[in-house]
């Protein structure tokens, strides 16, 4: 269709997470001030419905149980070219992801970091997504 720009990566990636929740229970914010996406993917393709968006939305940095630090995983995954959007999610911590994603825009990175967080709860551990402040953890599913 003439006009028309696929929706960001990021916007794909929250559009699907909604419809699989049923757009309940979420622990989602409003991803802020993201980038002018171009439309384009991190390897530079097109995001088309052939080559739709690609995401890693489960990553551990030096802050919690991970082997790199931000920076490291930036450059790793800027190397490889095929993420169109990253989710830093440490165990109770969001500082590092605040950094990759603050750090992914100063460097003008070809793809969206998410600020995110692993929750332990009662039930287990959760996964928070666009979010703007650390989950009180240790309760349960439901509080949380």
């Amino acid at each position: 269709m003439l006009g028309v720009r696929p929706a960001p990566p990021a916007a794909r990636i929250r559009l699907a997470l909604a419809q699989l929740t049923g757009g309940k229970g979420t622990a989602f914010g409003e991803l802020a001030a993201h980038r002018v996406d171009d439309g384009r993917s991190g390897d530079g393709r097109p995001v088309t419905a052939d080559r739709p968006g690609r995401a890693d939305l489960h990553i551990h940095t030096l802050a919690s149980d991970g082997t790199a630090d931000v920076g490291s995983v930036l450059e790793h995954v800027a190397r490889r070219g095929d993420l169109d959007v990253i989710a830093i999610t440490d165990h109770e911590r969001i500082d590092a992801a605040l950094a990759g994603r603050s750090m992914a825009r100063d460097r003008g990175l070809a793809f969206e970091v998410v600020v995110g967080e692993e929750v332990t709860t009662l039930g287990g551990h959760l996964l928070a997504l666009f979010i703007d402040r650390p989950i009180r953890p240790y309760r349960s599913l439901r509080a949380t």
